[in-house]
């Protein structure tokens, strides 16, 4: 897991095991980097308070509500694009 901004935008990169998928930085609970968490290739885990958002569509796991904002990714060339609309 990689944090970066991103047009002044935080955004969490991380790599499940087989894509990358992006996060909005922060977690949307108590605004802690989510960078500082733990990822299991399936779920992304806020140690905060241990709310959890699934890789797949970034949807709230255990003690989340909602979900965190995800970015569609785009690789090219060696290099990643991030749509932040």
């Amino acid at each position: 897991m990689k944090e970066f901004t991103v047009g002044g935008t935080g955004v969490l990169i991380v790599h499940t095991g087989t894509e990358l998928v992006a996060f909005q930085a922060m977690c949307p609970h108590e605004a802690v980097p989510l960078e500082q968490g733990i990822h299991d290739g399936c779920l992304l885990t806020c140690l905060e308070h241990t709310w959890q958002f699934r890789s797949q569509d970034r949807r709230a796991g255990r003690g989340g509500r909602g979900g965190a904002e995800g970015y569609r990714l785009r690789e090219s060339q060696g290099e990643i694009y991030v749509a932040l609309d």
